[in-house]
């Protein structure tokens, strides 16, 4: 029963809380008696705070923070009450209202420090710090940034210190103290290599980039700001990813790489679209349209003006409209259009609260003499074009000049040697076609001799007939010029018929099949080649044709994989082994293995369905 009574007594509480919320809400105003609410439980309360500070709605989140110190000070709940006045005083800030935040956080201070509990305190230094540097008190800022710095170092959390000496590192940034800037950003580089958190290293690398970047050391800023960038490549942050492109892609617009530079601006533009950021996509914009007119690519940087000026309109954003002016007007004076330009300018300097609105300069005289300069400086500059493009014209004739003259004597040279060549091709072609008739002839009479001897039978004539087509094999080789080129389809078909008619091949009839692919061979490879086909054509009619069946002979020549080029011969003679070849002394054997030898192949011998097979390999 006590169970169910406080069951029903919470869902009450809720009610009540979220009726006065919604009442809040839709009048925007806050009436809530808080006498009727001391007793509610104050964890309710300051989680309503929350859900109006995340929504936005900061006053609605003071008053409910307010209602739950109360609660926790019924409860005597010192931690509540503190952490209540904390955010009271973060509401403020939100809503710029500093010395009001600053009472609520030293209320809190107070409280923590008589709970002695030092990382709350810290937080509360480092929270006072915060307002006075948003009201431009550095002086100030610094003191309760370094009173939390010295606090933060009696306690063993290396994140703390690392992320004060982060927040000193950017306040002095702020005031371009920048050798004391960099000192504490890289205590906290330090703190946060030690402790391993990459995406506070991220942070501070970036820092460190931008302090560099303002320095003017751009390949020091590059490096921290690429570094930043792999880190959040791999957290795969994309707000984050975008945010380094974004960075980067400055960095190269200042050392003037500009194709580096669109290249990153446009890929962290790609990804604040994709994620939907519209005031980043509107400063990448900005940034992408500064670089285009640096390039002098007016065009492709007026669709990214439109864009930054279109985001401003609709969502009033200070920064973002100043960078759009600036553009504006540099895109206008590069078109000439000075009066825009002009008008560009003096809306910048009127929202910069700049000269043009403190001293209240008379634009129109302004603008006069201004017009009035720039017609002296445009005549200067047309004078100045046509000194220029007459120069340029001179060096043009003289160039136009120079290079006729080369051209007459590059053409001379070119009939020269046109016509030398003619004469040397001349004289190539009559000694091709006298030693094609001496080899012809020669060829003929071996032929002759080889044809009396096949008719004498005695001791030593195939030795001699081996020795004679030796001979002609190597007048092959003689006669082939390094670099010359056969067919060995038709080199083969018209060597395999000389040698058929040379030995009376139909006579005893033998039948040739041939299977010979169109490789194209130099001229040595060819000239071996036959002679071994010959000087195995001869071995069969000599010595394996010695039986009454149809005598056959193939010869089958193809490409491989790798190219390699198999040859296989083949007769249906008397049954040869390797042995017997091997242990052979006969001249005709030894020729045919030292060619093989040359062509760094070895041969293979067989028998295959009544076929004594030769086969070897030579690679192309």
């Amino acid at each position: 029963m006590i169970k169910l009574s406080l069951k029903a007594f919470n869902y009450a509480v809720l009610f009540i809380v979220v009726f006065t919320c919604i009442r809040c809400s839709h009048q925007d105003r806050l009436e809530v008696d808080t006498a009727h609410l001391d007793s509610f439980y104050g964890d309710n309360l300051y989680a309503l705070g929350d859900s109006c500070y995340y929504k936005e709605k900061f006053n609605h989140a003071i008053y409910f923070y307010k209602l739950a110190a109360n609660a926790f000070t019924v409860k005597s709940d010192t931690l509540g009450i503190a952490k209540s006045f904390n955010d009271v005083g973060l509401s403020y800030r939100k809503i710029g209202k500093f010395d009001s935040a600053r009472i609520y956080y030293k209320k809190a201070f107070f409280l923590d420090s008589i709970r002695k509990d030092t990382l709350p305190l810290i937080g509360r230094l480092r929270n006072i710090g915060i307002t006075y540097n948003y009201e431009g008190n550095h002086v100030q800022s610094i003191k309760y940034y370094t009173r939390s710095l010295e606090l933060a170092q009696y306690t063993e959390s290396e994140e703390t210190v690392a992320a004060i000496h982060n927040s000193l590192g950017n306040l002095y940034n702020d005031q371009e103290r920048y050798a004391l800037a960099l000192k504490h950003y890289e205590k906290s580089l330090a703190r946060y290599l030690q402790i391993s958190k990459p995406a506070k290293l991220a942070l501070v690398y970036n820092n460190i980039g931008n302090v560099n970047a303002a320095m003017g050391d751009y390949d020091e800023a590059l490096f921290y700001h690429k570094s930043s960038l792999g880190i959040k490549k791999n957290l795969k942050n994309q707000e984050d990813i975008a945010y380094s492109f974004h960075n980067v892609g400055v960095i190269y617009r200042f050392q003037k790489n500009y194709l580096l530079s669109e290249e990153n601006l446009k890929e962290a533009y790609k990804i604040r679209v994709k994620i939907k950021d519209l005031r980043n996509s509107a400063v990448t914009a900005n940034a992408l349209a500064r670089l285009y007119l640096d390039m002098d690519k007016r065009k492709e940087a007026l669709p990214y003006l439109k864009i930054a000026e279109s985001f401003f309109q609709q969502n009033y954003d200070k920064t973002i409209e100043l960078d759009n002016l600036k553009n504006w007007a540099n895109y206008y004076y590069q078109l000439s259009s000075y009066k825009l330009a002009y008008d560009k300018l003096e809306n910048w300097a009127v929202l910069n609260d700049s000269l043009f609105n403190t001293q209240k300069v008379n634009v129109l005289e302004t603008w006069n003499q201004f017009e009035l300069n720039q017609k002296e400086n445009e005549n200067i500059k047309q004078k100045e074009r046509a000194d220029h493009q007459e120069k340029i014209a001179k060096n043009w004739l003289r160039v136009l000049w120079l290079l006729f003259g080369f051209f007459i004597v590059v053409s001379i040279l070119s009939i020269l040697l046109y016509r030398q060549r003619r004469k040397i091709l001349k004289l190539n072609e009559d000694l091709d076609l006298l030693n094609t008739d001496i080899r012809h002839g020669k060829h003929n009479d071996y032929t002759q001799v080889i044809q009396e001897l096949q008719k004498l039978e005695f001791d030593g004539a195939d030795s001699i007939e081996n020795m004679l087509y030796a001979s002609i094999a190597v007048d092959d080789m003689l006669y082939n010029r390094p670099g010359q080129k056969v067919n060995i389809k038709s080199h083969l078909n018209k060597i395999l018929e000389e040698k058929y008619q040379a030995m009376n091949m139909d006579k005893h009839g033998v039948i040739i099949e041939k299977e010979l692919e169109p490789v194209i061979l130099n001229g040595e490879m060819a000239s071996k080649l036959t002679f071994i086909i010959r000087e195995l054509m001869t071995n069969s009619m000599k010595h394996a044709f010695k039986t009454n069946r149809a005598l056959k002979i193939k010869v089958k020549v193809e490409t491989k994989d790798d190219n390699i080029l198999a040859i296989a011969y083949s007769d249906n003679g008397n049954k040869l082994s390797k042995e017997q070849l091997e242990s052979s002394n006969g001249l005709g054997w030894k020729i045919i293995k030292g060619f093989i030898k040359k062509l760094g192949s070895c041969i293979d011998i067989k028998r295959e369905t009544d076929y004594n097979v030769f086969q070897f390999f030579v690679k192309l």
